[in-house]
Order: C-alpha cells, then structure tokens, then sequence
C-alpha cells in the first residue's frame, strides 16, 4: 500500500490489534470511490487517489465531482483500524432523467417532485412525517426519501430500549431544499448491555460474559520488568480498572493517575485504554486499545480522600454491543442522585486479585455486595463502605488491580431501567476480604460534568 508521506510519519511503537508491536493499527485508508474527492484539513490540493494510506488523528473534507451531490459527512477523522468516524459520505447525481424522478410523498404516483428536501440514510432511525394539509404524522415507507416544503419530520430510534436519539426531533423542510437543522443520530444508550438482555443471568462472584459490561475499561502501564538475564524489559502490565462514561471519556481513582504515594501524575504516554473485551491481555479481542491524552485529578486529591480522576482518550470510541458507556446521574434526564443508604445492593467487576496473591484474574468477574458501614473510614462524606455477610459470598470484595472500576447499581433513568455508576473502587482495608471503600460518584458529579464538558484549552 501507498502511505502518503504529507500526512504519515514513522509510528510509534504500540500495542497492535493483533497483538504484537506495531504502528499501523494507527492508519486509515482513503476510500475507493470514482466521485468522492478529498482534501487533507489545512492544505490546498483536493485529491481523488485511490488507496493512499493516513495517518491516526487526520482530517479530511469531503467534496463531490461535477454534476454530484454529497450526503452525509463534511469531513471524517481517522480513528485508526482503518476506520473513518464519522463515516464518509456518498455522492448522487443532481438531476435525474424523467422516468426516475420519484413521486412526490404523500401524493398520488403521476405527481413527481422537482423540488423538495432530501434525507439520507440515517442508521436505526424511524422516520414520521407531517405533510402540509394532511393530518397526524405517519410513519414513512423506507423508498421515500425526497418531501415537499413545509414537511415536519419527526425522527425516531429503531429500538428505544437501546438507543437514545441525540440532535433533532423535528425537522421541518424550507425554501431552497434546506432542512432547519442538522440531522439527528441514535446512540447507543448509557447503562444498557444489550448482550446483558439476552440472557437470565446470576450474580456474586463469578466470571463475567463477554458484553456483559461494555463500559469496563482495562487501564495499562508500562514497567520495567527484570528478565532472566538480570536486564530490565518494558511490559505493558494491568493497573486499575476504569469506567467509559462519555465517547473520549473514563473515570478511575486518582491514585490510579500518579506516582506513588505521591499527587504528581503520571505521563500519558505509559497508560493505555483497552475496551470491549473481558479477557484480560487479550488484544485480538478488544474493540478499542488506545493510548491517553489527558488526565486530571481532583484538586483536593490527598492521603486517600477526593481519590477521583478523569482520563481523556487520544480518540472517541465508537458505541457498539461490546463498548457502551455507563450512566451518570443525570438532574436533566430525570434522575437524580440517590443517597446512599446501608443494605443498598450493588455489583462489582474488576480484574483484581482473586486471592492476596499477587495474581489477577484473566477474565472479568463480577459480584453483589451491600453498602454497609463496615469500617471507620466509611464515617468520611465522600466514601460508603459495602460488603457481604452471606454464606459463601463473604469473601465477595475488591482487591489490588480492581481500584477505579465501578460499583454499579440498576435504577429508573428516566422512564427506563439502566446501570449507573455509584462508586469507584477504592481500598480494602481487611485484605482483600469483607469490607470494600469506595468513593461516592454523588459527591463529585458536579466536578466530573464540569470537567467533560470544557473545552480543550482550559484544562490544566
């Protein structure tokens, strides 16, 4: 393959998709198309090349040949795997011959449409329409794309219980074959493990199924590990656990972010990102391994207390059955935060330690346990305490390795039910047994949102 040498530099060693060491899990391919033309974000020269090779991060604007239209995407970012988000748009001819023009909806098949507003296709959308003169909306049969002016459309996800529709619910059609506003796009919805739905399932501790927490993050780090020739090697070695909440974001506990003992941070280019898998080290079946751009911790971060931080990704991830994000309390969904309240039931899954053994699990577990005040750091406003007093769940509880994954509990989120995000693994003061810390999500929701939803430029 051709790798354009405007736009590509030599890769950096990094954890590849089949797990060995290289840079071209970073590249993406321009797509082979005859009308589809190109041009790299900040430069001049438009292109219709085909198969030239791009590098991770890079931007291009997309145009149409003479006597084509684009629909869809104006520009597209390589996120790697050879994969373009948003995806490239498609490119039509602008006059159709008369016996293909399409009739006019809503009327009758000898009325045809010369002029009117078009739709493209739109992934797990259900369009309704309100034509001008008519009634109620109706739905839209899928070979109607083109309506008349003043057509109201309403857009609707495919399957609610999976997706939540984000952008515009009604678009109306105006002069000049324009829409009043950009088109919307179903998400798949936080909180909901479609793989989860499909099966009736048992808890408390056992190995977890794949796709049964989507929004479970794998934190890794370099380090230098001694061989058996007395050099040291560098080894990406499992850390803590985390959380995807946002596409480019994940929660973990602060101390996971900085040198030991310590409140300085890390530098982001020892920690990776791998999601979509529960097996650890398995990286033929993660969705995404990425490396980070950014982390924060609370400002307030000392000796165990405020232990919450905030890692941002080098990309967004995109949404599948395998990698979905876990809810936040949401005031503007119609969720509120719950306090917290002794013999609450919640589930735990990490990677940590089975044993105090120093050995983590190779695949994800998961258990129930019940907030309690067990011990007397429990007493500080930021932290609950839970854990298990029953039978052969007594030994449910976090260990080394599980620190920043999610203590998760199931609750109404506006009108559904879904997982959201309580706490975040922290300690576990009687080793690895009984009680397990964790730090309240409630106390800092505000400063997690606040943080999200910067801009770039003014984090610190």
């Amino acid at each position: 393959m051709e790798v354009n040498p405007a736009v590509f530099s030599d890769p950096d060693l990094s954890y590849a998709r089949d797990g060995g060491y290289s840079g071209y899990w970073k590249l993406c391919q321009a797509p082979d198309t005859d009308y589809l033309i190109y041009r790299v974000k900040n430069t001049s020269i438009r292109r219709r090349q085909r198969g030239p090779l791009f590098n991770l991060g890079t931007i291009l604007l997309w145009y149409c040949a003479s006597g084509y239209r684009r629909h869809g995407n104006k520009e597209s970012q390589c996120h790697g795997y050879h994969r373009w988000f948003p995806a490239p748009p498609t490119c039509r001819r602008r006059s159709r011959s008369p016996s293909t023009r399409r009739p006019q909806a809503g009327t009758n098949r000898n009325t045809y449409l010369d002029d009117g507003c078009e739709i493209p296709k739109l992934r797990n959308i259900v369009l309704q329409a309100h034509y001008p003169g008519k009634g109620n909306f109706e739905r839209v049969k899928k070979n109607i794309k083109t309506f008349p002016e003043k057509t109201k459309i309403r857009f609707v996800c495919a399957s609610p219980d999976l997706y939540d529709l984000k952008g515009n619910r009604v678009l109306t059609c105006g002069k000049r074959r324009r829409w009043d506003g950009d088109f919307p796009v179903c998400e798949k919805a936080c909180g909901v493990a479609p793989l989860q739905l499909r099966n009736n399932r048992i808890l408390n501790g056992r190995r977890s199924e794949p796709g049964y927490w989507p929004w479970m993050a794998q934190i890794a780090r370099w380090f230098r590990m001694p061989t058996s020739s007395g050099e040291s090697d560098k080894s990406l070695i499992h850390y803590c656990a985390g959380t995807l909440v946002k596409h480019s974001w994940v929660v973990t506990a602060a101390h996971c972010l900085v040198q030991s003992h310590t409140t300085v941070l890390l530098n982001e280019s020892m920690l990776f990102v791998t999601l979509g898998t529960n097996e650890l080290y398995n990286f033929k079946t993660a969705t995404e391994t990425l490396p980070v751009k950014r982390l924060l911790i609370h400002s307030r971060f000392l000796e165990g207390r405020n232990d919450i931080g905030l890692m941002e990704l080098e990309l967004p991830v995109k949404y599948t059955d395998y990698v979905v994000p876990l809810c936040l309390p949401d005031p503007t969904e119609g969720f509120s935060v719950p306090p917290v309240r002794d013999g609450q039931l919640g589930v735990i899954t990490g990677w940590g330690y089975t044993e105090f053994d120093n050995t983590s699990s190779d695949f994800l577990r998961e258990g129930e346990i019940e907030i309690m005040n067990c011990h007397k750091w429990c007493l500080y406003e930021e932290i609950f305490c839970a854990s298990t007093d029953e039978g052969e769940k007594k030994n449910i509880a976090i260990c080394d390795a599980d620190s920043g994954g999610p203590f998760q509990m199931f609750s109404d989120i506006g009108g559904r039910y879904r997982w959201f995000l309580r706490g975040i693994s922290q300690f576990s003061p009687d080793g690895c047994q009984g009680c397990s810390g964790f730090v309240d999500v409630g106390y800092f929701l505000d400063w997690i949102t606040e943080n999200i939803a910067l801009p770039k430029s003014t984090h610190g």
